[in-house]
């Protein structure tokens, strides 16, 4: 007869293991940088990087629109713009955390 079938228990029986439930971490400890100051960064970089080569003289080469200088200054000054508007949450979470720390 076929020993293991359906309603007959097996010879060995196999440990159980205790797995700990999981415990996910507080967003706030997960990310170092404020989002708002990642995406407005990033865009910044983005922006300043053609700005800065229409500025040398290589925007002609990707577009018509990138030959002028005066393109070129704009993508700059609004790269600075939003990496400054990126900094200011920064600077924001910054001293809170300061301020948070000196209560405790």
């Amino acid at each position: 007869m076929m020993s293991g079938v359906m309603g007959t228990n097996l010879a060995f029986s196999s440990p159980r293991m205790e797995v700990p439930p999981y415990r996910a971490p507080p967003i706030a400890a997960m990310r170092r940088y404020p989002l708002s100051f990642l995406i407005l960064t990033t865009l910044g970089i983005l922006t300043g990087l053609p700005g800065l080569a229409a500025l040398a003289g290589f925007g002609a080469q990707w577009h018509p629109l990138l030959a002028d200088t005066g393109t070129g200054i704009a993508l700059v000054v609004s790269a600075i713009a939003l990496i400054g508007s990126g900094l200011f949450p920064l600077v924001i979470s910054r001293l809170m955390a300061q301020e948070s720390a000196g209560k405790e």
